[in-house]
């Protein structure tokens, strides 16, 4: 599946309705569902999006977790048991087997809904 055939407003809708999917989840299983779309930073919301251009160019969960770390390093951050914004300190950055379970399910998780969502709209919206 190609990005660029895609509208960046279905991107974005793509990657704003998965980050909602993964919330639900985690409040039926009674874990913290983070802030509204509409909250996130900036930056954290052009993260998702970029998670999902990434899974739509063919990249599995693990890869688009790779290339994250890749940029996220590149980006002066490193390894930290705790996430810390100021000292660029994050705990996923490590290698897609050595993170937790339900990190690597929520990456699933956004990969499966937006992919969904996104040939939903090419199979019933897209002009041809």
């Amino acid at each position: 599946m190609n990005p660029g055939e895609v509208p960046p407003a279905v991107v974005e809708a793509a990657a704003a309705a998965a980050y909602g999917a993964w919330q639900q989840l985690s409040l039926a299983i009674g874990r913290d569902a983070g802030a509204p779309w509409e909250a996130l930073p900036a930056t954290a919301r052009d993260g998702h999006v970029q998670f999902v251009r990434l899974g739509l160019s063919g990249y599995n969960p693990g890869e688009q977790h790779g290339q994250w770390v890749a940029n996220m390093r590149a980006d002066g951050w490193h390894w930290g048991a705790r996430f810390d914004a100021e000292q660029r300190l994050h705990p996923g950055l490590c290698d897609w087997e050595s993170l937790p379970a339900t990190q690597r399910a929520y990456d699933v998780c956004r990969d499966t809904a937006a992919t969904a969502l996104v040939d939903t709209w090419r199979q019933h919206f897209a002009v041809p």
